[in-house]
């Protein structure tokens, strides 16, 4: 079974099912000013003059993360939470969630929808990095052309440092198959495998196949696309939790997106109310699932976002 894994792992390194990067994109994001990318609007902005399609957005944000952000290990030791994009500019460093939130915040200034997923993950870069079988992992699912695609661009970021990727241009975990992507990724949620067949946990860590069930995750993740973000991310936590059951990501989660809808710069009024929604369901399910860690940290946490909200309401401001 080692002497399987080990093959695989040999051979997704030659990127044999890697996606390549269109040259003029490539000069493109080489040639930004260091000036427009301290924000994610500005970089966006400019990164898609070059672009002529969804699909090469998408391209052109990887290549751009993947050779301009490195990857932090001090930040391993601080995994209670992930930078938010501004962060990760600011920085330049970040671990897979700071990677996935930035990718995700460029395809929502480019109007692309698309997910953070988190989950666990193996292979050569953590091996080699961690020299752990396993770790806790984040990556990205995007739509694009009435299909769910899978990006890890964290993963992408140490093959765009090497020559060989100068050369051939090209990003191995960028739209990657599912059914090879899911050799080394185990999201929370099975069905973001889009896999018509997914793996149980069992199943990935032992390598070995059950077979015992199918959905159709294409379809089932169809609805998603054709809700606001806010309540597409709200299904997909509330899904995760049904299948993993870990209540503290559960409420991390719910918290994220709530903070997410109701601590924006601006004024927005319907934003505003759906963070304040998401904190009064944070409180019942708090309640709910009765968890045993710090309590009274999460109760304190959502009472202060309720006020919040309630008071920006208020004061419209």
């Amino acid at each position: 079974m080692k002497l399987y894994i080990l093959l695989f792992v040999c051979l997704s390194s030659r990127f044999s099912f890697a996606a390549k990067i269109p040259l003029h994109l490539v000069e493109h994001a080489d040639s930004i000013d260091k000036t427009l990318t301290i924000r994610h609007q500005d970089l966006a902005e400019y990164l898609m003059i070059a672009t002529s399609s969804d699909r090469e957005k998408v391209f052109i944000f990887a290549y751009w993360i993947a050779k301009n952000i490195h990857y932090d290990k001090n930040e391993l030791k601080r995994l209670d939470r992930n930078k938010i994009p501004r962060e990760v500019l600011d920085n330049r460093r970040a671990v897979c969630g700071g990677y996935s939130n930035l990718f995700e915040q460029l395809c929502q200034d480019a109007s692309i929808l698309a997910y953070s997923v988190s989950g666990y993950a193996y292979g050569k870069f953590i091996k080699r990095t961690f020299k752990n079988g396993s770790l806790k992992h984040g990556w990205n699912v995007v739509y694009l052309n009435g299909r769910w695609e899978l990006v890890d661009v964290t993963w992408c970021t140490e093959e765009a440092k090497e020559n060989k990727f100068k050369e051939s241009l090209e990003l191995e975990w960028l739209l990657m198959d599912p059914l090879t992507f899911s050799q080394t990724h185990f999201p929370n949620d099975p069905k973001w495998q889009l896999l018509d067949q997914p793996k149980s946990k069992r199943e990935f860590w032992s390598n070995e196949e059950d077979g015992n069930w199918k959905i159709d995750s294409q379809n089932e993740l169809q609805s998603l696309s054709k809700l606001n973000k806010v309540d597409g991310k709200l299904i997909s936590i509330k899904s995760q939790y049904a299948h993993d059951q870990d209540k503290k990501e559960y409420l991390n989660n719910l918290l994220r997106l709530a903070w997410d809808c109701s601590g924006g710069s601006g004024y927005d009024e319907s934003q505003i109310k759906k963070g304040l929604t998401i904190f009064q369901f944070s409180e019942q399910e708090l309640e709910r699932i009765q968890p045993t860690f710090k309590k009274k940290k999460y109760y304190k946490m959502i009472k202060t976002g309720i006020y919040i909200s309630m008071k920006r309401l208020e004061l419209q401001e």
